[in-house]
């Protein structure tokens, strides 16, 4: 059985579908969003081995240990030292050169409420030329997916406008914990 026909057999054990645009850029930062569970983690790996999207996805670098990180590294994480901008710098990096890298990140940066989102997913965009995929999980319809490509270009109330009302009907593991679609403009701006 190939790792897609195993994550498709997990999804539909957990009555979970995945979903796609077609027109999924090759080299994007998917926003991986409502981020609330641990387990959101969990079905976005599986939807993106089931969908075939050869995805890559940012974990701290403390879970890269013995048998844990290397099936994580199988799952193609990439661990990332957080702080002082060293994970924008190291994630900027690994996009040169690649013809292909979709690099899932929750944008709010936590799984507790918070009043805005952290900044790094616009930055790592900004600074390595690509698009924002919106990738969800939707504990509601019990679905996981990828949605439109956004230019990262765009004027940052544009951006937001534009993700609150595509993450506005999705439903969080935990939806008091669901963080709204803000952050600081000075903060998205500044050079890593």
């Amino acid at each position: 059985m190939t790792p897609a026909q195993t994550a498709r057999m997990l999804l539909r054990l957990h009555g979970w579908t995945a979903h796609v645009q077609d027109d999924l850029p090759e080299r994007c930062v998917v926003v991986a969003e409502p981020h609330t569970s641990n387990w959101d983690g969990y079905y976005m790996v599986l939807g993106s081995l089931a969908l075939g999207l050869e995805a890559h996805w940012m974990i701290k670098a403390e879970h890269d240990r013995g048998v844990i990180g290397d099936l994580l590294r199988k799952t193609r994480a990439v661990f990332v030292e957080r702080g002082k901008g060293g994970a924008v710098r190291s994630v900027v990096e690994a996009f040169k050169g690649k013809e292909r890298m979709r690099l899932s990140i929750a944008a709010s940066g936590t799984r507790k409420h918070t009043d805005h989102w952290r900044t790094g997913f616009l930055q790592i965009a900004r600074e390595a030329d690509v698009p924002l995929a919106l990738g969800y999980v939707d504990y509601a319809r019990k679905q996981v997916g990828i949605g439109p490509a956004v230019d990262c270009h765009l004027p940052d109330d544009e951006l937001m406008a534009i993700m609150t009302e595509f993450y506005a009907d999705k439903t969080a593991a935990i939806p008091a914990n669901k963080s709204p679609v803000v952050w600081t403009s000075q903060a998205a701006n500044r050079k890593g």
